[in-house]
């Protein structure tokens, strides 16, 4: 560990249930941090982690022409689900409504449900999350809504010919060097796209790092450096003590303003899990944090680790 540039950071991971810790700049490793030898290698519960890992799958079939665009209605690919409804509303949903979460569905996750959407028990998720009522017109309110990460998850399941795993292995885990790692299904066998992925800290890193660098690895294009940009662009500010919403990506400023308004240097992308898991990509400082921890009370606490004690030591170190 930088004892230099983060004196306090080590006090703070042993206060805290945090289990590891990596901080790439210039993409050299600066900070290494595990509760347990053991925790290196083990592959992590990415928890909501995992609808930016879809997120950058999205782009890839887009790229590849297996969707034709964001604004590709839903009705494509849920038709007989989208016919038994009553709402007429919801034959306007797209893509991009689910990618930014502005679907308009009745889904207090954040609410009464407490951070865990029963649609873990349904047997057939998309038919439990078409068939929640709609509480707003499409695109004109961001409401945290897993459903809408599983119903994309089922859209590359559609579009690869239920080779949704093959797709992300040779598309993106097999490029950056990503080989361990374990995806839960859902009843109907589609990658649980809400929170079912697992992979290592050092793999979490490789996934910061190919954002940092516009969807580049090694000299190879993995994602289109378009879809990295629209995917970070700050869409909708809900809640404030996270930050804004891309595509599936978060996005905050480094100076605690509406990421809206500041300028892209003050800007940083992350994508954030239930219980503290964290991909921080900070293109002013050049550098990827990943934070895995079992917060489950205070998931947001490492975001504020991150900007109350990793932050300013890289502020230091540039000055």
């Amino acid at each position: 560990m930088d004892a230099v540039a983060f004196p306090s950071l080590a006090a703070a991971f042993r206060r805290e249930k945090i289990l590891t810790c990596l901080i790439f700049q210039d993409d050299q490793l600066r900070v290494e941090h595990a509760r347990s030898p053991k925790l290196r290698n083990r592959l992590q519960r990415l928890n909501s982690c995992t609808k930016s890992v879809i997120s950058l799958l999205v782009g890839i079939a887009l790229a590849e022409g297996l969707l034709p665009d964001i604004q590709a209605p839903l009705s494509v690919y849920f038709s007989d689900l989208l016919q038994t409804q009553s709402d007429p509303r919801k034959a306007d949903l797209t893509l991009r409504h689910l990618l930014t979460m502005t679907d308009g569905l009745d889904w207090p996750e954040f609410g009464e449900w407490d951070c865990f959407a029963p649609m873990a028990y349904a047997r057939n998720i998309p038919r439990f999350v078409l068939e929640r009522p709609m509480v707003a017109a499409p695109g004109t309110v961001m409401n945290y809504n897993s459903g809408a990460s599983h119903l994309l998850a089922a859209v590359l399941h559609q579009v690869t010919g239920g080779a949704t795993l093959d797709f992300a292995e040779q598309r993106l885990f097999k490029p950056l060097g990503i080989r361990d790692y374990h995806w839960y299904l859902d009843a109907q066998g589609v990658p649980k796209g809400a929170d079912g992925l697992r992979i290592s800290t050092a793999d979490m890193a490789k996934l910061g790092t190919l954002m940092l660098h516009d969807g580049c690895w090694a000299g190879r294009q993995v994602v289109p450096e378009a879809w990295v940009r629209e995917a970070t662009t700050p869409y909708m500010l809900t809640y404030e003590a996270i930050g804004a919403y891309g595509y599936h990506w978060w996005v905050g400023s480094l100076s605690g303003a509406d990421p809206r308004d500041t300028a892209a240097d003050d800007r940083f992308a992350f994508a954030l899990g239930y219980g503290g898991q964290v991909i921080a990509v900070l293109p002013t400082h050049r550098t990827v944090v990943v934070i895995t921890s079992e917060l489950y009370q205070n998931s947001l606490r490492p975001l504020e680790i991150l900007r109350t004690l990793i932050v300013p030591g890289l502020s230091r170190d540039l000055a």
